[in-house]
C-alpha cells in the first residue's frame, strides 16, 4: 500500500465517523481539495449532529460504508476527530474492508479504526492529519508546508524514507537501541478506551507510538498505568512517546520523571518527541508496517521503511 501513488483526478473519500463538520470547514475541505486537482466525494453525514457525533451510529456506519466501497474513491481520509469512532467498530465489516482495501488516513479518534485495522492485519493505514486542520480557514506557515509535504509523499513525488528523516524533533532517549518491526498506535486516551474490548491492541513483538494532548499529568499517568496493567508494555519491540501537547499539572521534567517511572526497567529502544500528534506541524506515519527505529543517540534517531 505504500507505493499508491495519488494521482491528479483521483476521487478523495472524506469521512466523518466522529465529529461532524460546520458549513464552512466542509466547503474548504473540498474546495481545497479541488483546488489541488482532486475529485471528492463527501460523506452523507458530514453535518449531522447527534450530541456531539455526526449523525447516529447507523448513519455514520452506512455514510463511511457508501464512501469506502465507492470504486472512484482511491483513499479515504477522516475530515476530523472528536469521539464516535468506537461505536462504529462492532459494526464494521473489517474483513469486507480488507478485502477491497484503500489508504486510510486520519488521527486522534481514528486511532480506535487503525487499531481495529491492525486486528485484522491489514495492509498499512495512515497515523496523518485531518482534512479540517489542513484546510482551516487562514492557515498558518506550518500547516502549508505540512499540505505540501503530504501531497508530495501521497503522489510519490518525495520517498517515505526521504520524509520520515525529518520525524524525530526534541527528542530524548529514554532507552538506546535498534528495532524492526510493526508500528502500531496512536492517540493513548482512544488506545485506553479499547483496552478490555475485542480491539485492545497487543504489544507484543510490536512498536508502539503514543500521543495525545491537553490532558492532565494525572490522567497521563492514570492511562499508562492502565496500559501496563493489560500487559501493553510487556514485549515491544520499541516505543516512540511522540508528543504530548498542553498537558497539565506540571512541567517538561515532572513528563519525564512520570514515563521514567513506567519505562526505566524496559529493555527496548525507547524516544520522548517526535513531529507526530496533535502538533502545529506534523508527520504521518504508516501504521502496520514494519519501520527500523534506530535509537542509539541523538543525532542518529531515525525511522526507515523496508
Amino acid at each position: 500500500m505504500l507505493d499508491f501513488k495519488l494521482i491528479k483526478g483521483d476521487t478523495i473519500g472524506v469521512v466523518c465517523p466522529s465529529g461532524p463538520l460546520s458549513k464552512t470547514l466542509q466547503s474548504l475541505i473540498y474546495q481545497g481539495l479541488i483546488n489541488l486537482g482532486y475529485e471528492v466525494k463527501l460523506c452523507s453525514n458530514y453535518g449531522e449532529k447527534a450530541l456531539y457525533l455526526a449523525g447516529n451510529d447507523t448513519f455514520r456506519l452506512n455514510s463511511f460504508l457508501d464512501v469506502w466501497f465507492d470504486p472512484k474513491v482511491k483513499l479515504v481520509w477522516a475530515a476530523r476527530g472528536g469521539f464516535g469512532a468506537s461505536r462504529l467498530l462492532e459494526s464494521l465489516p473489517f474483513k469486507l474492508l480488507k478485502k477491497n482495501f484503500k489508504p486510510f488516513i486520519g488521527m486522534s479518534d481514528s486511532t480506535a479504526l487503525h487499531l481495529a485495522f491492525s486486528k485484522f492485519n491489514s495492509p498499512p493505514t495512515f497515523l496523518g492529519p485531518t482534512l479540517s486542520y489542513l484546510f482551516s480557514e487562514n492557515p498558518s506557515e506550518d500547516q502549508k508546508r505540512m499540505r505540501g509535504e503530504l501531497f508530495s509523499i501521497l503522489s510519490g513525488e518525495v520517498c517515505w524514507n526521504t520524509y520520515l528523516s525529518g520525524f524525530f524533533k526534541d527528542s530524548y532517549i529514554f532507552k538506546k537501541g535498534v528495532a524492526e518491526a510493526l508500528v502500531i498506535g496512536g492517540n493513548l486516551c482512544v488506545l485506553t478506551s479499547l483496552i478490555g474490548t475485542p480491539w485492545q491492541p497487543k504489544g507484543d513483538g510490536n512498536i508502539l507510538l503514543l500521543e495525545d494532548i491537553n490532558e492532565p499529568l494525572y490522567k497521563i499517568d492514570r492511562m499508562l498505568f492502565q496500559c501496563e496493567k493489560a500487559g501493553l508494555f510487556k514485549n515491544l519491540k520499541g516505543l516512540i512517546l511522540a508528543s504530548f501537547e498542553n498537558f497539565e499539572g506540571g512541567d517538561l521534567s515532572d513528563l519525564y520523571h512520570l514515563f521514567s517511572y513506567y519505562f526505566k526497567d524496559k529493555n527496548y529502544p525507547i524516544v520522548f518527541g517526535s513531529n507526530c500528534g496533535h502538533l502545529s506541524y506534523q508527520k504521518m506515519i504508516p501504521l502496520q508496517k514494519k519501520l527500523t527505529f534506530c535509537a542509539l543517540k541523538k543525532g542518529e534517531l531515525e525511522l526507515k521503511i523496508h
